[in-house]
């Protein structure tokens, strides 16, 4: 028969990781620092572009969900990041749900750098690529200089958008993918949608990808030109690991 002291520190040992994840998440809409959140559950905390603040948000984290509300004035913006290793299509979609009460008329839409979305969620697929010119790769290095690095890889990316039609799957470069959700019509409403990410790159590129997913990131962003902030939430569900 256990000893009764090594069955409560085996059950402390194993309850305590997750009852901690509990407390963070709950602690996080209560004021609690949204990066130690964040960190406890295995995500990352950075703001999109090169310029910009962090805004006033509020954040719950687990290993595979994230919500968060936030108040974007102009030239603020959040992302938060999850890398890992999803096998695209082999169990549940990706969850999205997202809501914002304004979009970015200064966005540039369709253009690859130019892209400044109210809310998007990307799945980074980091060992693929296309096949690219080195002069076009080199021109690119220094355009990400100046305007940041993306993740490596080949991006989908599901955005609330601000020029283009509902429903638009189009690319910004070779190596991104953009899929609108939503746009002016929908603002402060809930929009929903699961994705099966095998299906959508075959959609995109023609080819079902032979890696798995290497990144989630969760992006908010009011560019600086933009008048009055900006209102939002949005939830991401992540299909199953590995």
């Amino acid at each position: 028969m256990m000893d009764k002291g090594i069955f409560r520190r085996s059950f402390f040992r194993a309850v305590l990781p997750s009852l901690a994840l509990l407390f963070l998440s709950v602690a996080a809409g209560n004021g609690a620092d949204p990066s130690a959140v964040l960190s406890a559950a295995g995500w990352e905390e950075h703001t999109p572009g090169r310029w910009n603040s962090l805004p006033e948000r509020k954040v719950e984290a687990a290993p595979n969900r994230i919500s968060g509300e936030f108040v974007l004035p102009p030239g603020s913006g959040v992302s938060w990041e999850k890398k890992g290793s999803w096998t695209p299509g082999s169990g549940p979609p990706l969850s999205i749900e997202f809501s914002c009460d304004a979009t970015n008329p200064s966005s540039k839409d369709y253009k690859e750098f130019g892209t400044r979305f109210p809310v998007s969620v990307t799945a980074v697929f980091g060992k693929e690529s296309q096949e690219i010119t080195w002069r076009r790769r080199f021109l690119d290095f220094f355009r990400k200089v100046w305007n940041g690095f993306p993740p490596g890889g080949i991006r989908l990316v599901y955005a609330w958008g601000s020029n283009v039609p509902v429903g638009s799957m189009y690319r910004t470069g070779e190596e991104e993918t953009v899929f609108i959700l939503a746009g002016e019509e929908e603002k402060g409403k809930n929009v929903s949608s699961k994705r099966n990410l095998r299906e959508d790159f075959m959609a995109a590129y023609g080819r079902y990808p032979k890696g798995p997913v290497t990144a989630i990131v969760v992006s908010a962003e009011r560019p600086s030109k933009e008048k009055g902030k900006l209102s939002g939430r949005v939830a991401v569900t992540l299909p199953p690991g590995p």
